[in-house]
């Protein structure tokens, strides 16, 4: 994410309690994400996601491209997380990488 503290409380506001669109909330539930927590140090940011046994990456990905409510969801976060991680080609930011777990539990 851009280190700009104005980008910074833009993201962190976004995703306090209560202004996050129940049609993301939504979206995650329909897909198998159980949980979902943000930490950010500094500009980094690292995303926790816990899912059951019905996470469907597809689906969330398919759904964000066709909702518009998600769309512009992803626009305004896309603003504010910076450039895209450099593994994933396609330049996507955050919205439809999924890494691969390095353990389990």
């Amino acid at each position: 994410m851009p280190d700009d503290p104005a980008t910074i409380a833009t993201y962190e506001q976004a995703h306090r309690v209560g202004h996050t669109p129940p049609a993301v909330l939504d979206m995650q539930r329909r897909h198998g994400i159980a949980d979902l927590e943000i930490f950010r140090a500094d500009n980094r940011l690292v995303m926790l996601m816990h899912v059951t046994e019905a996470f469907d990456p597809a689906g969330i990905e398919a759904e964000s491209a066709s909702n518009p409510v998600l769309i512009a969801w992803h626009r305004q976060m896309g603003r504010c997380s910076g450039r895209p991680l450099p593994m994933d080609e396609t330049g996507r930011k955050l919205c439809g990488f999924f890494a691969s777990p390095i353990t389990t539990s």
